[in-house]
């Protein structure tokens, strides 16, 4: 009968120091796989994309952001103040639904906008494709919490490969790697980071192909 050996103390402190530094790395990569960071990020692209002018670029990526990202995201920044919801990452499924319903609405704002100014078709696809995907995330976050971090990220890189092709694949890499920090740091389980991935991944293809059809 083998004889079992138990941690020691060091190995306890070893074993300590590495998860906080797995839980500070997860913490890092969640910052900075954010859906404001990225969308903010994917407009500047399509719209470089679609103009190929650096004005133009900015001037629509500037005023979408405003619909799309900074309008939310104050809503939220109130909100947190305000005391109504726990944090920026709406960790609890119940706080969810109101902010999410008040982004879409001024998503949908944004689209009429945009569309009153002639902005190009692409962004106008990638905000019906930005409100499709949220009202689905909404409707199933009723009953269940999906993973918004997992589907704004894999929206992201499914609208990069239909853009760029395969030379944007690798970033899929970076969508597990947030999917990851989500499940290391307690916000969701691995099935809720994929199913969010996969419903973001076919509403982004199915939009984008009738929409460019």
């Amino acid at each position: 009968m083998s004889e079992q050996i138990l941690p020691t103390a060091h190995d306890a402190g070893v074993i300590s120091k590495k998860h906080a530094l797995t839980l500070r790395a997860a913490q890092w990569v969640s910052l900075a796989g954010s859906p404001f960071l990225l969308a903010a990020l994917l407009l500047l692209i399509v719209s470089w994309h679609t103009t190929h002018r650096v004005g133009p670029t900015l001037g629509w990526a500037a005023l979408t952001a405003g619909f799309v990202t900074v309008g939310p995201f104050v809503l939220l920044a109130f909100a947190v103040r305000a005391g109504r919801v726990r944090n920026l990452d709406l960790d609890l499924r119940h706080e969810r639904p109101w902010p999410m319903l008040i982004s879409l609405g001024i998503t949908v704002l944004g689209l009429a906008v945009l569309w009153a100014l002639g902005a190009p078709r692409l962004l106008l696809i990638l905000l019906i494709s930005t409100l499709i995907g949220g009202l689905v995330a909404l409707l199933i976050t009723l009953r269940w919490k999906i993973s918004i971090h997992a589907g704004g990220a894999a929206g992201a890189a499914t609208v990069m490969a239909l853009l760029y092709g395969a030379q944007a694949l690798p970033l899929l890499i970076g969508v597990a790697v947030i999917g990851w920090s989500r499940v290391v740091l307690g916000k969701h389980t691995w099935l809720q980071v994929v199913v969010g991935a996969l419903v973001s991944i076919l509403i982004t293809i199915l939009v984008f192909g009738i929409g460019l059809a």
